[in-house]
């Protein structure tokens, strides 16, 4: 709905961010993995804070507020990327074993968030439509509660966090 200005911008600040961090961590005399961790730490926003100070505000409906928003879910989203990817580096080997890690890492949360992408578009809704008519609010939220822990466990199993999957999670039910 927004087009490319959300990737450009979240990119762009993602990078400048890696880059800000590196330099700081340099400065340090820190060690460059250390340097590219703190990069990857300041890259990393709060998307739930900035929600709720634009609601506190009245600013949610506005125009800029849904580009906004836009921008910090595609950092949450790239943000559980290079984590995966900044794991796989750290846990690389000195024979080169760490760029089949990282590669392998970032093909299974690919496999991963297209498979839940699916099955938020088509299982979850089909089985909230069914079930609205035995549900009130209060129902409603113990399911929603239900299927983030459950989310969070199959994340965990697969050998991700168990809030990346609660994250995907929230996100399938907000849709």
């Amino acid at each position: 709905k927004m087009c490319m200005a959300p990737v450009i911008a979240a990119l762009t600040i993602i990078f400048s961010m890696m880059v800000t961090g590196m330099l700081a961590g340099h400065a340090f005399g820190w060690s460059r993995m250390d340097c590219i961790f703190l990069g990857g730490m300041l890259a990393m926003s709060s998307t739930t804070i900035i929600y709720k100070a634009f609601d506190d505000m009245g600013l949610r409906q506005q125009r800029f507020a849904g580009l906004v928003m836009s921008v910090l879910i595609l950092e949450d989203v790239l943000a559980i990327v290079m984590m995966v990817m900044l794991s796989a580096m750290a846990g690389g080997t000195a024979d080169g074993g760490g760029e089949m890690l990282m590669l392998q890492s970032v093909i299974k949360i690919g496999f991963f968030l297209i498979l839940w992408f699916v099955v938020g578009i088509f299982a979850i809704p089909l089985f909230l439509r069914s079930t609205r008519k035995l549900m009130n609010d209060e129902t409603m939220v113990i399911v929603a509660l239900g299927l983030c822990c459950a989310m969070a466990w199959i994340s965990t199993s697969v050998g991700f966090s168990s809030a990346f999957g609660a994250f995907v999670m929230g996100s399938i039910l907000a849709e």
